[in-house]
């Protein structure tokens, strides 16, 4: 049998260096195959920009390659400072929810995020380590972690994790941290691509969003109420519509306008001019209000906002201009309210101090008449002194009517008596300012219906327009009033019903023929600065619309002006006045026990002289609680109650006894100095109480006492 025989090495160092070269050759082959992972891994790693297919890819790679059982790659996150989990294969549900979101400083595998060095070992045990304990739990006892790098930078760390204990020698780390390098860069590479990707995004966003924002803005424009121009060397380059309506020109026109100022008055083309110069210097240059003329030569008041803007790569000034006419009507209007409130209070309170004293006058001058055993001139001396009063009353009473506030209450009015009132209230500067006021009232006008306030400003306003033309032209002047019915005209907006005609005709300079069509513009005026807002005609001119009527002008230059208001005739149910009081016959009955309440003595005594002469008892009471004080002790037949006292006013007074005694109240008489207050006004009309009109008469005393006896009889 033949036998092979093996030649055994001479010596030892034969066998030594057989050792070697197959070493090597070992060593050769495994740094080959790992050469060629690591070629694969890049090759597959690179062939993608998606992070999740990067670190699938490469998960899946490296445990194949490198015979481990579980994996994980978890990448630092700067803004929480921590390893967040993006892949991962062969561990558990319960130890990938372990090392999802970790803390570096919470297991053994953050070490390497902290060091960037690599972990090659066994599993520690520790019971304070929750990932090592879980791992053991799933019989993992040895693991490779590595940290993935670029450029010097750890984004992250891969873990190797298998049953059975490996050897890694040089090679093997050398191999792995090589790995970890290379998915680094791809991370890396990924991160710029998804970087660029989301910039790329961004700006495509940003620019749908300009173009969005262009579209809108655009319409925007296009469709803004305010004005919108865009001004460079003087020019207009972009108006809106909004800047055509309200300058009345086309787009073309204001396009080929040679200077934009030549819109504005004249006064306001410089202050212009220089705020158009301060933007395009870069300035601030505030809002601000200029007048423009339209193209039919209307004025418009506009309120103007510039900022400085690029156009065609050139400063340019754009304006958005509001047109605040209108507002101007109304803010002037509310500052006149406003005004006219404080007026009437003020009036009111005036009112109150002079009725008083008024009353007393006409009463005891009454009283003394009465005396039998006067001399001639001493009753004509109480005449005097009562026609005296009475006229003071009657200014009083107007100046009440015209100062306080209303609403639009539309009641019959006398158009003659509302126009002697007003009269009455410029009669003392006519007579000082040598006016002669000539009235030609037709005692057959019909009465009308209308707010008597607004036409008593009307009627005012025209009144002191022409004193003052008349003053300045020649210090004196013929003021003519006229009223008259005027017959249906065929071929007029009127021709079936007569109208109203009220003149006002004045001997001053007259109106020029160029502002004729333009007088009752808002804020047009030919006055001074200070002297003039430009507003009475303008609010005269709409009060006149609003009754439905037509008000016109007529002069000729140095012959006068002539203002015509045409009212139609407005016959129907409307408000009636303060009720009327009729005087019945006096009737032998006994006599009334009759409670005066006043703060007043003059008044208080004049009453209840008044009341005793007429025979009836009289007690007073000098306040509110002085009067329930009595109340409580005896019945009256009939009370006076001044409306206007201190701690406790006739109103609540009123109150308390209406609580108490509903009959009782019923009884009471009013005595007020102002019942053009809309609050007096409506008082005694919910209350529907009798009143006295201070400065009454006693007449009017002993008529009011007897109705109210003979309709409690």
């Amino acid at each position: 049998m033949n036998v092979t025989k093996f030649s055994m090495p001479q010596n030892l160092n034969e066998l030594s260096t057989h050792e070697r070269i197959l070493r090597r050759t070992s060593e050769i082959i495994e740094r080959n195959r790992q050469l060629t992972a690591l070629n694969m891994i890049a090759s597959s790693v690179s062939q993608s920009l998606n992070f999740n297919e990067i670190l699938t890819t490469a998960i899946e790679h490296v445990l194949h390659l490198m015979e481990f059982e579980a994996g994980w790659i978890a990448l630092l996150d700067r803004d929480c400072q921590c390893l967040l989990l993006n892949a991962s294969q062969g561990l558990s549900e319960h130890a990938t929810r372990l090392i999802e979101r970790l803390n570096p400083d919470e297991a053994f595998i953050g070490t390497v995020a902290r060091t960037g060095q690599p972990l090659i070992g066994e599993i520690p045990i520790s019971s304070g380590d929750r990932v090592a304990e879980q791992f053991r739990r799933e019989g993992f006892s040895f693991c490779v972690v590595i940290p993935l790098k670029a450029k010097g930078k750890t984004l992250g760390i891969m873990g190797l994790c298998c049953r059975r204990l490996r050897l890694v020698d040089r090679n093997s780390s050398d191999f792995l941290s090589s790995v970890g390098d290379v998915i680094g860069v791809a991370i890396e590479n990924a991160t710029l691509y998804r970087n660029i990707a989301q910039l790329a995004e961004q700006l495509k966003q940003q620019s749908d969003q300009l173009r969005a924002s262009e579209h809108k803005y655009r319409s925007l424009i296009e469709n803004a109420k305010d004005a919108v121009i865009l001004i460079q060397d003087g020019r207009i380059q972009y108006a809106n519509q909004s800047a055509a309506d309200i300058s009345g020109y086309t787009l073309d026109e204001l396009y080929r306008l040679d200077d934009v100022l030549a819109l504005l008055r004249e006064q306001d083309r410089e202050p212009m001019r220089q705020q158009c110069e301060r933007l395009l210097q870069g300035g601030d240059a505030p809002t601000f209000d200029i007048v423009a003329r339209r193209k039919d030569g209307q004025e418009v008041s506009l309120e103007v906002r510039g900022s400085l803007i690029e156009y065609n790569g050139q400063p340019a000034v754009q304006y958005i201009i509001r047109d605040v006419t209108e507002q101007k009507i109304l803010r002037e209007q509310v500052v006149r309210s406003e005004k006219m409130a404080a007026l009437g209070q003020l009036i009111s309170g005036v009112a109150h101090e002079l009725n008083n004293p008024l009353t007393v006058m006409i009463g005891y001058s009454e009283l003394l008449s009465m005396e039998k055993n006067l001399t001639g001139s001493v009753r004509q001396g109480l005449e005097v002194i009562q026609e005296a009063a009475r006229r003071a009353g009657k200014i009083v009473q107007n100046l009440l009517t015209f100062a306080r506030q209303h609403k639009a209450a539309h009641v019959s009015v006398n158009i003659n008596e509302l126009i002697e009132r007003t009269v009455a209230l410029r009669e003392y500067e006519l007579n000082v300012n040598d006016i002669e006021v000539v009235k030609e009232l037709a005692p057959d006008l019909p009465q009308t219906v209308a707010d008597p306030h607004q036409l008593q400003q009307v009627f005012l306003n025209l009144i002191m327009n022409a004193e003052q033309a008349m003053l300045e032209a020649h210090g004196r002047g013929r003021l003519m009033l006229r009223t008259r019915l005027k017959p249906p005209s065929p071929g007029t907006r009127s021709s079936s019903n007569p109208l109203i005609e009220i003149t006002v005709a004045d001997d001053g300079p007259g109106i020029p023929p160029e502002n004729l069509h333009r007088i009752f513009e808002p804020f047009f005026t030919t006055k001074p600065v200070g002297k003039g807002t430009g507003l009475g005609l303008s609010v005269s001119h709409t009060i006149i619309q609003s009754h439905g009527g037509h008000i016109y002008v007529q002069s000729e230059p140095r012959r006068g002006a002539t203002f015509i208001i045409e009212l139609p005739i407005v016959q129907e149910s409307v408000e009636q006045g303060e009720p009327k009081i009729e005087l019945p016959p006096k009737r032998a009955a006994s006599p009334k026990d009759v409670l005066i309440i006043d703060d007043e003595p003059g008044i208080l005594n004049l009453l209840r002289q008044i009341v005793q002469d007429e025979g009836h008892h009289p007690e007073t009471a000098t306040s509110g609680a002085h009067a329930l004080e009595k109340l409580r002790k005896k019945e009256y037949d009939l009370i006076f109650c001044d409306i206007k006292m201190p701690h406790m006013d006739g109103q609540e007074l009123y109150r308390e006894i209406k609580a108490r005694n509903g009959a009782l109240a019923r009884k009471i008489i009013f005595v007020t100095g102002d019942v053009v207050s809309p609050q007096t006004r409506e008082f005694l009309k919910q209350s529907n109480s009798r009143f006295l009109e201070k400065p009454f008469i006693n007449e009017e005393v002993i008529r009011i006492i007897r109705n109210a006896l003979a309709d409690d009889s």
